[in-house]
């Protein structure tokens, strides 16, 4: 769990960092905009690991999981906040969403052990759903090409 948790953050302090780099070219915003993805994923995984201390009673809110939990959605916050103001709405709040989407599907497989499903049938045809949502995704006109291909 911890391995993961610091990878994450390790990622995402990269993407914040990554303005510095010359050779990063994407539009403005939209690396911040993962790193805050990848901050709220931290945030979702730190809430279900904290979620099993609370059999203990209130006395497992006093947990290292509290203090991760809050760090990264204060920081989580800000850099959302940030990457809106200076990048591309539509493609900030894209790219952030996938983040902490995929970020936590992740971790549910790999750190919690969730399971897909209980047959080789249901499991296939989830990744087969969650593959042409993707290719959908993918499909989908961005703004500047639809607009291109309206006019001409």
């Amino acid at each position: 769990m911890i391995v993961f948790e610091g990878i994450a953050v390790t990622v995402g302090l990269i993407l914040v960092l990554s303005h510095l780099v010359e050779r990063l070219r994407a539009p403005p915003g939209v690396l911040l905009g993962v790193a805050a993805g990848l901050g709220f994923g931290i945030s979702d995984v730190a809430v279900k690991a904290l979620s099993g201390d609370l059999e203990s009673g209130p006395a497992g809110l006093l947990s290292p999981w509290s203090v991760i939990i809050v760090t990264a959605a204060v920081f989580s916050f800000y850099a959302s906040a940030r990457s809106l103001q200076i990048g591309d709405g539509v493609a900030v709040i894209a790219v952030t969403s996938v983040a902490a989407n995929l970020s936590t599907i992740i971790a549910g497989l790999a750190v919690f052990g969730d399971r897909l499903g209980d047959s080789a049938v249901v499991i296939a045809v989830r990744l087969v759903s969650f593959s042409l949502i993707l290719v959908g995704t993918a499909l989908i006109p961005a703004p500047v090409r639809a607009g291109a291909a309206l006019k001409g």
